[in-house]
């Protein structure tokens, strides 16, 4: 028995026979009974075997005859074979099951994440701490010799600005003072007789 209408070739959708035995969906079966039908008869969709569509009222039957009166079309019900849907129903449990491991491994690698960045803001920052702290030691020195230079150079300029105290004055170079000419010595000369000094 196949497991889809004939007329909408969809899944039965509240399955419906017709005399012939064949079955259709009942909203596809009855649309097809509205546009086919003749003097209250009807044709089978699928092998064009003609069945009587309109039926007595139950009203007007006799109660001992009413359970022997069959309507045309009847509901049935299908027992469609479920292994497709049990394959599906586990492919879906697979699935869910897959999607729940990944998701507690994106939570995992999230907190590994955030643990490392940690860590490589506190490695960065000690490095930088570091750094700064290796720098300052290399500038210390050049920094106490150029304060050094530079009083050095500050109480030379004051000592050159400094006026001289009058005892360090140079003496005077007058010709006429006595003091200051030049000291002659005597300076011996030789004769025949010896030698006599001036």
């Amino acid at each position: 028995m196949p497991s889809s209408c004939a007329i909408c070739l969809m899944p039965y959708r509240e399955p419906s026979s017709v005399p012939c035995g064949h079955v259709f969906c009942a909203a596809c079966l009855a649309a097809h009974i509205a546009q086919t039908t003749r003097n209250g008869r009807a044709s089978c969709p699928a092998c064009r075997q003609e069945f009587q569509c309109a039926g007595p009222d139950p009203q007007m039957i006799p109660p001992i005859i009413n359970p022997h009166v069959l309507p045309s079309i009847r509901r049935i019900f299908i027992d469609t074979d479920n292994s497709e849907i049990h394959e599906l129903k586990d492919e879906i449990d697979k699935k869910k099951q897959k999607i729940s491991e990944l998701k507690r491994q994106e939570s995992a690698l999230r907190k590994e994440f955030e643990t490392y960045k940690k860590n490589v803001a506190s490695t960065i920052g000690k490095m930088q701490a570091d750094a700064d702290e290796f720098e300052a030691s290399r500038r210390a020195p050049y920094e106490t010799l150029s304060k050094s230079i530079k009083v050095n150079l500050d109480l030379g300029t004051r000592a050159e600005a400094r006026p001289r105290p009058s005892s360090l004055a140079e003496p005077s170079r007058n010709p006429r003072d006595t003091n200051t000419r030049p000291r002659s010595f005597a300076v011996p000369h030789s004769h025949q007789g010896g030698a006599s000094w001036r």
